[in-house]
């Protein structure tokens, strides 16, 4: 089955958005992750769409911050080169730098802030992405 996967540590914020992807689209398996590099390790196959939060928090193993998830988004470009990824984050867009915007945009990806998107909204942003017909 085709996956979905979605990399944040707020686990309130992922069960929410996993819940709402499974209502609308139950074609894809929902996988969730914590951390960045739990999804690279992983390795996991036919993936359609990654939603990566931005800002991490420490876990032990990095400090964690926000330049964290912009430096993740490139390597998991690089592996996941065709997969359309959505930056989900608490931070304003405004923090991001203009050529890493740019880099985003010509990479087809897309910058969405958690406070500002209805989950309908979201979901429509996903089928697009998916390229899936809107009901």
């Amino acid at each position: 089955m085709s996956k979905i996967i979605i990399i944040d540590d707020d686990k309130k914020s992922m069960e929410f958005i996993e819940l709402a992807i499974e209502l609308d689209l139950p074609a894809y398996n929902v996988v969730l992750f914590q951390y960045p590099k739990q999804f690279i390790d992983s390795n996991p196959r036919d993936v359609k769409l990654i939603i990566l939060d931005i800002m991490f928090a420490g876990d032990g193993e990095f400090d964690g911050g926000f330049d964290l998830g912009l430096e993740y988004y490139q390597e998991i470009k690089e592996i996941y080169q065709k997969t359309p990824i959505i930056l989900f984050t608490n931070k304003s867009k405004e923090l991001i730098s203009e050529p890493f915007k740019l880099l985003i945009e010509e990479n087809g990806d897309q910058i969405i802030e958690k406070p500002s998107v209805s989950l309908d909204g979201f979901i429509v942003t996903i089928k697009d992405l998916l390229e899936e017909p809107q009901k």
